[in-house]
């Protein structure tokens, strides 16, 4: 591993990387078919997630390797937000943020999902946050 300075010659303290937020906004997410004209015709859904994760080996290493993949995580949750029906968003939302946790660094994931249209003059979102020790009490959200 080779030491990085900054621009006072100082090391830089890689501790200040365990903890930081990575930032998903605005993934678009159809499917939320919970009203009976919604089955027919699904509603766009948006997903702002936050992550807090530990980035310090990927940081210290340069290595892709030790990265968030954000392509695979946005793969995965649109393969879980396209796979079956839901009838709140609260429920997609839950199912969503469980994704998250499949990356074993994953300490805590908060995410707002908006369903744009659902009210007219208003934007309707709903917000929650997970941590790591919440799972056991959901469901399964397996890939």
């Amino acid at each position: 591993m080779s030491s990085v300075f900054g621009r006072d010659g100082h090391l830089l303290n890689w501790s200040l990387y365990d903890r930081p937020n990575v930032c998903l906004s605005s993934a678009a997410v159809v499917l939320c078919r919970g009203l009976l004209h919604e089955k027919e015709f699904p509603q766009p859904l948006y997903l702002d997630l936050e992550l807090t994760i530990s980035l310090a080996e990927a940081a210290q290493t340069d290595d892709l390797e030790n990265a968030l993949d954000y392509s695979g995580l946005c793969r995965d949750i649109q393969a879980v937000a396209s796979r079956e029906h839901c009838h709140l968003i609260e429920t997609r939302l839950t199912e969503l943020l469980a994704i998250a946790f499949w990356d074993p660094r994953v300490s805590e994931a908060r995410g707002r999902l908006y369903k744009p249209g659902a009210v007219p003059g208003a934007e309707i979102s709903v917000e929650r946050t997970l941590s790591r020790s919440d799972l056991s009490a959901l469901p399964s959200a397996a890939p």
